[in-house]
């Protein structure tokens, strides 16, 4: 009987074994494929090493992510001379051989990321000169430093590295990219509060930036680290800030490739106490985005967002925060239409180098003391009555070739600048001249920057420089005064001649 239950559980055994060794050769058959260039191996989530997976020499894709690897060997790879793509991402790796990947020449794609690589700089990558994509982020290295193997990879296209541990930056840590022809940058950092200034600007004509911070202090190295992106790139993405963690007052982004998503994720309200804010020289381009973005911003005063591609499309009326004081938009794509949608608010309004032809519609900003709409396309001073309050007006490089002096007289106008306009020199602009030489008021670029455009035989003179006859300039009461002249000598002379005759008669009557 002992020997029959003996013999049952060895049946057992051997029944349970044969199943399991079917199913490991069903699950090789089905994740190994194979092309006409070679095979494809998927061993991704198998508990590799402890279970086995093989991979022929012919292979040329290999997934072992998301399984236990703890280091790779020399040999573990050495055979496959064909391998063009290796996916290690997920696993356990805290080393690396030095001669682990010397027998793989046409190796093109390696993620070796999320494992526990403590040192990136010393990984053998000098044997992976075909290597055109390469994620080494997210392991365990808190300082980032870039060994010389990297400057090696001279066909590398795609660099994705770093982690939430990273606390510093030097100007060495990414030296060894300056001779890389990359197309595409991935960098996660954490709240490093060490960072060099320069230490980005090696990077240079990539097609994407990505930045994935993991920080809420020490913003001021942020913003240098923001300040060496400038002109690396047409698109630069920002991840993971918490912007609502940032109880910041002033930020100023001005000379990066940010955008609307970029800086204004959907899903939160960022900056709730900031009170300036800068934006200049981006690729921002919808006011009513921008303007909707400030509504939580109950403190905000100061926004710059000039030199962006900004235009107004059509869109229910502007929503502004109430708080804001001076708005800059200077060097954008906007039009008349826009002046009805500026808040009521401000104290400062920058319109200058736009599309605007005349001030119509315009909300009136009581509380407006400046003024700048240089570079645009008015044809005269803007009535000046919708503002009680404003101090200075900039109107030049514009289309004017008249102006009002009584408009400006009547007003508060402290400082005038309206040079550099199309002036036709007639008659008028003696007014004009006389006023700007004689006013209590700033009249910038007086007299320089003054002259003529028409008539032609005037073009470039200087406006203090023209003079006219006052018969010139009045002929029709010079032509007036000279008739009434006339008449009056004709009348005299009538007169004089009748007496004339009066008197001969007298005398020879007496006679």
């Amino acid at each position: 009987m002992m020997e029959v239950d003996t013999n049952a559980r060895s049946f057992k055994n051997y029944l349970k074994w044969s199943f399991t060794l079917v199913e490991l050769c069903v699950a090789l058959l089905l994740s190994a494929g194979s092309t006409t260039e070679g095979s494809v191996v998927n061993c991704s989530a198998l508990n590799y090493p402890g279970t086995p997976c093989l991979f022929p020499p012919d292979t040329i894709v290999l997934d072992l992510s998301h399984n236990n690897m703890e280091g790779i060997r020399w040999q573990d790879f050495s055979l496959l001379s064909g391998l063009r793509r290796l996916f290690l991402q997920f696993n356990r790796i805290n080393s690396v051989d030095t001669q682990a990947f010397k027998g793989n020449p046409v190796l093109e794609y390696l993620d070796i990321s999320h494992n526990c690589l403590p040192q990136i700089s010393s990984l053998p990558f000098a044997n992976l000169l075909a290597l055109s994509y390469l994620d080494v982020s997210n392991n365990v290295d808190e300082v980032l430093r870039l060994g010389s193997s990297f400057g090696q990879l001279e066909h590398l296209q795609v660099l994705k590295l770093g982690n939430p541990h990273i606390t510093s930056f030097r100007k060495e840590s990414f030296q060894e990219l300056g001779a890389l022809k990359l197309k595409e940058f991935l960098l996660i950092t954490g709240d490093f509060s060490e960072y060099e200034s320069g230490s980005l600007k090696v990077l240079h004509d990539l097609e994407r930036v990505t930045l994935e911070l993991n920080m809420w202090k020490n913003l001021d190295k942020l913003m240098l680290m923001l300040e060496d992106s400038i002109n690396s790139t047409d698109a630069l993405t920002i991840l993971n800030l918490d912007l609502l963690r940032v109880n910041l007052k002033s930020l100023d982004l001005t000379k990066n490739s940010l955008q609307e998503e970029t800086l204004f994720p959907d899903c939160v309200k960022p900056f709730p106490v900031i009170q300036s804010l800068v934006i200049d020289y981006n690729k921002f381009a919808h006011l009513g985005f921008l303007s909707s973005v400030t509504l939580h911003m109950k403190d905000l005063v100061n926004f710059s967002a000039s030199f962006n591609n900004i235009h107004l499309e059509p869109h229910p009326p502007l929503m502004w925060t109430r708080s804001l004081r001076r708005l800059n938009l200077r060097g954008n794509q906007l039009f008349d239409d826009v002046l009805p949608q500026l808040p009521e608010s401000l104290e400062m309004l920058d319109l200058s180098f736009n599309q605007i032809k005349a001030i119509t519609n315009m909300v009136p900003m009581k509380n407006l003391v400046e003024l700048y709409l240089s570079g645009n396309h008015l044809k005269s001073i803007p009535e000046l009555s919708l503002f009680t309050s404003i101090n200075l007006l900039h109107v030049d490089q514009n289309d004017i070739e008249a102006v009002d002096t009584h408009v400006i007289r009547s007003s508060r106008l402290t400082e005038l600048k309206f040079s550099h306009n199309p002036f036709h020199c007639d008659c008028d602009i003696l007014y004009v001249s006389e006023f700007c030489q004689t006013t209590s008021m700033s009249i910038v670029d007086w007299p320089a920057e003054f002259r003529c455009k028409t008539p032609e035989s005037l073009n470039g003179t200087e406006l203090r420089h023209v003079s006219y006859s006052w018969a010139w300039c009045h002929s029709g009461v010079f032509a007036f005064i000279m008739l009434l002249c006339t008449g009056v000598a004709a009348a005299v002379g009538y007169i004089a001649v009748k007496r004339c005759k009066r008197l001969r008669y007298s005398s020879v009557s007496t006679w």
